[in-house]
């Protein structure tokens, strides 16, 4: 479990370098949307694979408040569809959150913290 949490962490640190990068393109290929566009997009996808395949731990928490931030930084490009889109992740991140948190006993202050944090995020 320590290794694997150990490559958990690895590629998490690798993925937010990969799409920090790409904010940095000034024209990404794709559908010719500047970099930090495609970063705040990616972002958002990642989360939304993220949060229903993984288990909630403090750290994937982290993770997908960072990816959540990285994209809010890129809010200003947004269409009408993508703040849409970036609505519905949070709303939907939170809605998981509480699901989760509520269903066990333990009192995990991170998950509270989390939620508090992305409410803000809208």
């Amino acid at each position: 479990m320590a290794e694997l949490s150990e490559l958990i962490y690895v590629s998490m640190s690798a993925t937010l370098q990969q799409l920090t990068a790409l904010g940095e393109v000034s024209e990404s290929s794709i559908d010719n949307v500047s970099g930090s566009l495609a970063q705040a997009k990616g972002a958002l996808d990642l989360v939304n694979r993220i949060v229903y395949r993984m288990e909630m731990s403090a750290a994937v928490g982290l993770f997908i408040n960072r990816l959540i931030e990285l994209a809010r930084k890129n809010k200003a490009q947004f269409s009408a569809a993508d703040q849409k889109y970036y609505n519905s992740t949070v709303e939907n991140v939170v809605t998981i959150l509480q699901k989760q948190h509520s269903s066990t006993a333990a009192s995990d202050h991170f998950a509270d913290d989390l939620i508090t944090s992305l409410k803000q995020l809208t």
